[in-house]
């Protein structure tokens, strides 16, 4: 060190014989006599204000004489602090030589190394390195002078830094870690470097985030093996409870999610705090199937086991996530009930599960009744391709699917039933036959059906009649004559409820059109008379219901009655006398049931030519007297010629329509 001061000495302008002084005499006296003899104090005071100076001739004797040269002033400015400020690398290596402290505090949390950086001399960096620096040093602020270096982009004092052996944990003002601190800065060299001098991957940032969850962040997601292979948690939490799956599920990036689960990410721990779902529950609640399906191979049993997920993509209605079970080839235990679940989903029309299950060869249980009962037609057309009964029954009231259907109204599935086998003769659980049940819930489509497979049109009611088959029929005629009378058929039934579907198909099939009931001595046509149901009595009587040949309409207030053709042309007309008051002719829609050349009433016993029964009431078209004003008792007379030419121009069926 002696020697350093001397050549210091000489640097300075020392003379030869100042520095050969007898040896008696110490170099330090020879410095004191020095700066007596120039008026110098030798003191830290005057250190300070000779590096100030930039006066090298006067430290060097300051130093020589034993003032120090890590004094610092009150403010805490140190010797070394001020030769930097002054970019005075001279002095600094002159005060380094007389053992001045290079990692020396400056202020209150700064130190001699930061210093340098703040003033922007990294070769005064360097040298204060090369002098033993403490590399952890710290700015003016406190902050470490790598981190600083890294956050600023400064790669020369970074590469100084770490030839220096700095701490590789070292934290900034706000907790972060350096580590972070160069992801952060986008510096993957330098977090390469850190990893490799042994950079902490567990170690957290100040809001509890991992290297993993800032890998995540910055989109390196190639890092995170790296990471994990040096001890970082892929399981770890930040202090919000987000893991790093919940990241990746959060973000949607299920290439992400797949490569966490490749390095050891657990999908059943919490990932949203410590009581929160796992990366499974949340996965599965996904749209984007793409997660579920990564998790299916990572998970032996999930909680629950897999009936319990499967139940789950059912009550969701995912059908998506349930097909990725079954073609990851997951197992169901042996008491899973998979018949239960197959009747469920055809209880709730859900299609694509049922078509799923039966693939993978679930039984239907009784689905079929469930999807009958429902008259879901697809359903019901799946399950009976998979061997599904049409004949099932089920207690307490022994219904089968067809009877659900019908008595539903679900027609086309009903007859669908009958197609694949189901009894169409069978007696429902209302106490009548198949048939029966049909015409009075409308099912034209069973019906002919039931017809065309050689059922009786016929078929004879069983009575007593039940409640519930009352139930299902139209009120009216045929619900009192089933009550009270016998005799009554199909086909009157038909009528009754309106079908012209259903009775045609009756008629065709040689339904009895001259049937009575044993008590009111109704007939077919008298059910569609009573509902003033043009149409029906237009079948009865032979004629199409859809398509009329002629018409006949009486105009009351004009007294005259008109006949037009199928184009709706006027062909001839009449004067008439209608009912007089007190006997008035009703108004609306009538056909002609009965044409008599002679008849005599059997009211008034009077006769009546060419009568023309209207809808089998008590009145008609007839030759009379027409005084040329409402006269008769409710008939509509006609004069003689033309009665005759009208009765011939009619038939059975014709529509007669009486307007006011």
């Amino acid at each position: 060190m002696i020697d350093l001061r001397l050549r210091a000495l000489e640097k300075f302008g020392l003379t030869a014989a100042f520095l050969a002084l007898g040896a008696c005499d110490s170099r330090q006296a020879q410095a004191l006599r020095e700066l007596k003899s120039s008026g110098i104090e030798a003191k830290d005071e005057t250190m300070r204000q000779s590096i100030a100076a930039r006066d090298h001739k006067t430290s060097a004797l300051l130093l020589e004489s034993g003032v120090s040269g890590n004094s610092a002033d009150a403010s805490g400015e140190h010797p070394l602090a001020q030769s930097v400020k002054n970019h005075d690398a001279d002095s600094m290596m002159m005060l380094l030589n007389a053992n001045a402290d290079p990692s020396a505090k400056i202020g209150e949390r700064g130190n001699i190394l930061g210093t340098a950086a703040a003033a922007g001399r990294f070769d005064l960096l360097n040298t204060l390195l090369a002098a033993g620096a403490d590399p952890n040093g710290t700015m003016p602020d406190g902050e470490a002078v790598l981190i600083w270096a890294v956050r600023h982009g400064h790669e020369a004092i970074i590469a100084s830094i770490l030839r220096s052996e700095p701490n590789p944990n070292l934290k900034d003002l706000q907790g972060n870690p350096l580590l972070h601190v160069a992801m952060s800065a986008g510096k993957r060299a330098l977090v390469e470097t850190l990893l490799e001098i042994a950079a902490d991957p567990l170690a957290n940032d100040s809001v509890g985030n991992t290297t993993i969850h800032h890998a995540i962040d910055q989109k390196w997601h190639d890092m995170i093996p790296r990471f994990v292979a040096k001890g970082a948690n892929p399981n770890a939490r930040n202090r919000e409870g987000a893991s790093p799956l919940s990241k990746a599920l959060s973000l949607g990036d299920a290439d992400l999610f797949k490569s966490l689960l490749e390095i050891g990410a657990d999908p059943l721990l919490a990932c949203l705090g410590t009581q929160g779902p796992s990366a499974f529950e949340l996965a599965f609640d996904q749209k984007d199937s793409r997660f579920f399906e990564q998790l299916i191979d990572h998970v032996p049993t999930p909680p629950g086991g897999w009936e319990t997920w499967l139940g789950k993509t059912f009550e969701q209605n995912d059908i998506g996530k349930a097909r990725l079970l079954f073609s990851h080839g997951i197992r169901f235990g042996k008491n899973f009930d998979r018949a239960k679940l197959v009747e469920t989903a055809a209880r709730m029309g859900m299609l694509d599960f049922v078509k799923l299950f039966l693939d993978y060869g679930f039984p239907a249980g009784r689905a079929l009744e469930d999807a009958c009962r429902r008259g879901d037609h697809q359903t019901a057309s799946l399950l009976l391709a998979s061997g599904a009964s049409a004949n099932a029954t089920r207690a307490p009231h022994l219904d089968t699917p067809l009877s659900m259907a019908l008595r539903g109204g679900h027609d086309q599935l009903a007859s669908q039933l009958v197609q694949h086998g189901a009894d169409h003769d069978a007696i429902m659980p209302e106490g009548q036959r198949v048939l029966h049940v049909a015409i009075a819930r409308g099912c034209n489509h069973t019906v002919r059906t039931i017809i065309g497979l050689g059922a009786d049109p016929n078929t004879p009611f069983t009575l007593p009649v039940s409640k519930e088959f009352l139930n299902l029929v139209r009120e009216g005629a045929m619900r009192w004559v089933l009550l009270n009378d016998t005799g009554a058929t199909p086909l009157m039934m038909a009528i009754d409820s309106g079908n012209i579907d259903t009775a045609q198909c009756l008629i065709e099939a040689g339904a009895n059109m001259n049937a009575r009931t044993r008590r009111a001595w109704y007939w077919p046509i008298s059910f569609a008379s009573r509902r003033k149901d043009v149409a029906m009595m237009r079948l009865v009587l032979g004629k199409d219901p859809h398509r009329e040949e002629r018409h006949v309409e009486i105009r009351l207030k004009e007294q005259v009655a008109r006949v037009y053709d199928a184009m709706g042309t006027e062909i001839f007309s009449t004067k008439v006398s209608t009912g007089r008051k007190g006997y008035c002719t009703p108004t609306g829609d009538f056909v002609i049931t009965n044409k008599h050349r002679s008849w005599t009433s059997t009211i008034y016993h009077s006769s009546m030519p060419f009568f023309q029964r209207l809808s089998g009431s008590d009145f008609g078209l007839h030759q009379g007297h027409l005084p040329g004003y409402p006269a008769s008792h409710g008939c509509i007379r006609l004069p003689a010629s033309n009665a005759a030419k009208l009765f011939s121009m009619t038939s059975e069926g014709d529509r007669v329509r009486i307007v006011p």
